[in-house]
C-alpha cells in the first residue's frame, strides 16, 4: 500500500536501529506495538510491500501517525514491546487474555529451584512471568540467565535430607561448568538463590529507570563533544538561558568522570586544558581580592576565565571551587596515567591554587591551629561561616596532593620539574608552610557526637529533622525568607558527605554511617546536585532502598520537574550525577593508583 504523503516524512526520519515502534489512529489511540532489529526498514516495509492478511491492510489503513523507542539492543527491543503490550493491549495485537496459551518463565518452588518456559500456570507456590507474546523472547532471556548464573535443568529432589544421604552425583552438566552442583552440596542455598533474586529483578525490569538514564546521557551527550578545549558544560546546556552558557565547577566535580570514562582521555583533558588556558585569568582573580605571588582563585562562574558571579558570598567565599579543580586534575591522572597533563599542565595549576589555601588560610592563636574564616561551603544554606569543614579537608588535602606532585614530577621528569619551578618562580620554603598548615588545620569536631561539625556553631542550631517541615512548605527556598534558612539546620546538598565521596580512602565506612546517620536527616536536596552523593553513599551502607529512591530522584529530576523549575532548563551537571549513581554507586567502581575495582551493590 503506497505511503500518504505525511507518512514519507515521519519515515524519514525513523533510524536504522534497534527498537520499538507505535502506531496511532486519527484519535491520537495506540493501534499496534512491534519491535525491530532495524526500525527504519521494519516500519517502512508496512507502506512499501502488499501485505497479504486483510488486518494487517486494515491497520494500515487507519495509522496517522507514529511514534518509535530506540533501544540498544535487540534484546532490549524485545522486552520492552513484551511490557508495552502487556501494558496497554493495543487493538491490533494478539491479546494476552487467555494466558494458557502463551508461554511463561517458571521459577519453581523448591530448595534450589529450576527457570524453565512453560504454557501451564500451577499453583504449587512457584513463581511464574508472563504471559509472553514472544517465545524467541523466552529463549532468548533463559539462555541469557543461564550464561550469568550456573542454574541446574535436572529435575532431581534436592532437599536436606536427599544432599545429606549423598543420593545423587554430580552430571556432565557440572564437569563442563553449567552448574555448581547442589546435588552433591557443593553450592549453598544462600549462593544459588542470590542468582534466582538476580534473575528475578531482570525479569521485572525498572523502565522509569533506563528511560531516565538514556534521557540523561542523551542530553550530556548532546551538550559536550570535546571537540575544542575553548569550550565546557553549561549547567543548563542548550536547554535554557538561565546561567547564561557560563562554566561551574559542577564540570570538574560532576562531569568529567562521566565524559572520560565513556568518551575517552582526551576529552577530559580537553576540559582541564580549559582550566590551564585560564590560569592567568584566576592569578588576576585572586589579585583582585589580594593575593599575591602567583596564586589563582578560580572563578565560581565564568565564560572566559574571568568571575561572571554578582553575589558577593559566593564569589568570594564559595572557593572549595578550587579544590574540585585538583581533585578532578588527580582523578584524570589516575584514570588515564597520562603522567605528561602533569608535567605540561597539571602542576602548574596545582601550585597556583595552593599558593592561594597558603594565603587564605589564618592562624589562630586561641586554637594554636590553622583556620579559614567567612566562606560558603557546598551548602550554600549557610552564608559567611568559620570552618567550613569540607572547606577547610580540601584545602588540607590540596596543599597535600600538590606537595605529592612535586616530588612525582621531580623523580620521574627532572627536567620538567626544574622548567616549572623557574616558571612559577617556586620557592621550596613554601613546601614547608604547606606542610604545617596541612599537618594543623582545625576540623570542627564534636566529642559527645563522634563527627565532624559542618561549620562552626552548626550545633547552635535548632535540630529540627527536614522531614517535619510541612509540605506546602517546600521546596523552603521557594517559601522562606532568605534570613530563616540561614537560621535553620537546613542543608541545601551533600556537604561533609561530598567530602566523604571525594576523600573516600581517608574514612572509614563507620564514620561515613555516624555523618550519614547525623546529617542526611537535615538536607533538604534543594541542589540538583544532592541526591546522586547521597545514593553513592547510601550504598556504600548497604542502604539499598534509601539509594534507589535517591536514584530515582536525580535520574528523574527533569523528566518528573521534582523542583518545579524545568522551564528554566535541564540540569546537565546533576545529569552526570546521574551515571556516577550507576557507575560509581551501583557498580561500584574505583579507580586508584593505576587499580581498577568494582564492588556492585545490587539487590
Amino acid at each position: 500500500m503506497p505511503a500518504p504523503k505525511y507518512i514519507k516524512e515521519l519515515l524519514k526520519n525513523i533510524p536504522q536501529k534497534s527498537g520499538v515502534y507505535q502506531y496511532y489512529d486519527k484519535d491520537d489511540k495506540l493501534l499496534y506495538i512491534g519491535k525491530a532489529k532495524n526500525l527504519k526498514k521494519r516500519v517502512t516495509s508496512y507502506f512499501t510491500k502488499k501485505q497479504e492478511h486483510g488486518k494487517t491492510r486494515v491497520l494500515v489503513s487507519k495509522i496517522q501517525d507514529i511514534k518509535y523507542l530506540v533501544v540498544s539492543s535487540e534484546m532490549d527491543a524485545l522486552l520492552l514491546e513484551n511490557n508495552l503490550i502487556k501494558k496497554h493491549q493495543p487493538r491490533y495485537n494478539v491479546a494476552l487474555k487467555d494466558g494458557k496459551t502463551y508461554p511463561w518463565i517458571c521459577i519453581k518452588n523448591e530448595p534450589f529451584p529450576r527457570v524453565f518456559q512453560t504454557r501451564n500456570v500451577v499453583k504449587d507456590g512457584s513463581t511464574y512471568y508472563g504471559p509472553y507474546m514472544s517465545v524467541r523472547l523466552v529463549k532468548t532471556l533463559l539462555d541469557f540467565f543461564h550464561q550469568l548464573y550456573p542454574l541446574r535443568n535436572c529435575s532431581l529432589n534436592l532437599n536436606d535430607k536427599n544432599i545429606k544421604e549423598e543420593k545423587f552425583k554430580v552430571c556432565l552438566e557440572y564437569h563442563i561448568g553449567n552448574c555448581l552442583g547442589p546435588c552433591e552440596d557443593k553450592q549453598s542455598t544462600e549462593e544459588y538463590h542470590m542468582g534466582i533474586e538476580h534473575i528475578k529483578q531482570i525479569i521485572k525490569g525498572d523502565i522509569k529507570s533506563q528511560q531516565a538514564i538514556r534521557f540523561n546521557i542523551f542530553h550530556l551527550n548532546q551538550t559536550y563533544t570535546g571537540k575544542n578545549s575553548k569550550s565546557n558544560v553549561s549547567p543548563k546546556g542548550f536547554t535554557g538561558e538561565k546561567y547564561g552558557g557560563v562554566t561551574y565547577w559542577d564540570t570538574e566535580a560532576y562531569c568529567i568522570p562521566f565524559y572520560h570514562l565513556t568518551k575517552g582521555g582526551h576529552i577530559a583533558k580537553n576540559l582541564l586544558k580549559y582550566r590551564y588556558n585560564h590560569l592567568d585569568k584566576a592569578i588576576e582573580n585572586a589579585a583582585k581580592v589580594g593575593f599575591v605571588g602567583g596564586a589563582a582563585l578560580y572563578p565560581m562562574v565564568t565564560a572566559n576565565g574571568e568571575e561572571c558571579h554578582n553575589e558577593w558570598e559566593i564569589t568570594f567565599e564559595e572557593i572549595h571551587r578550587n579544590s574540585a579543580i585538583a581533585i578532578a586534575i588527580r582523578n584524570y591522572v589516575d584514570f588515564s596515567n597520562d603522567q605528561e597533563y602533569l608535567y605540561e599542565m597539571g602542576l602548574e595549576i596545582l601550585i597556583a591554587i595552593s599558593r592561594f589555601w597558603s594565603q587564605r588560610i589564618s592562624y589562630s592563636s586561641s586554637l594554636n591551629q590553622y583556620v579559614i574564616l567567612g566562606v560558603t561551603g557546598p551548602n550554600e544554606y549557610e552564608n559567611n561561616v568559620d570552618n567550613n569543614w569540607y572547606t577547610n579537608y580540601s584545602a588540607k588535602w590540596c596543599l597535600y596532593f600538590t606537595r605529592k606532585s612535586l616530588k612525582q614530577v621531580e623523580e620521574n621528569s627532572i627536567l620538567d620539574f626544574k622548567r616549572i619551578i623557574s616558571k612559577t618562580d617556586f620557592k621550596m620554603s613554601e613546601l614547608e608552610r604547606w606542610s604545617t598548615i596541612e599537618k594543623n588545620i582545625y576540623l570542627p569536631f564534636s566529642e559527645d557526637l563522634d563527627i565532624y561539625i559542618q561549620n562552626d556553631g552548626f550545633l547552635n542550631k535548632e535540630l529540627i529533622p527536614a522531614n517535619e517541615i510541612p509540605i506546602d512548605q517546600r521546596p523552603i527556598n521557594q517559601n522562606w525568607s532568605w534570613d530563616r534558612i540561614l537560621r535553620s539546620p537546613y542543608i541545601k546538598q551533600a556537604d561533609i558527605l561530598q567530602g566523604f565521596y571525594f576523600f573516600e580512602d581517608d574514612f572509614s565506612k563507620e564514620s561515613l554511617k555516624k555523618h550519614y546517620d547525623f546529617y542526611e536527616k537535615y538536607t533538604v536536596h534543594e541542589s540538583s546536585l544532592s541526591p546522586c552523593i547521597h545514593c553513592i553513599q547510601s550504598l556504600k551502607l548497604d542502604y539499598i532502598e534509601k539509594a534507589y529512591d535517591y536514584f530515582l530522584r536525580t535520574a528523574r529530576l527533569d523528566l518528573n520537574d521534582y523542583n518545579n523549575e524545568v522551564q528554566e532548563g535541564l540540569h546537565i551537571t546533576s545529569m552526570a550525577g546521574t551515571w556516577m549513581s550507576i557507575v560509581y554507586g551501583f557498580a561500584g567502581l574505583k579507580i586508584s593508583e593505576n587499580r581498577l575495582s568494582f564492588t556492585p551493590r545490587i539487590s
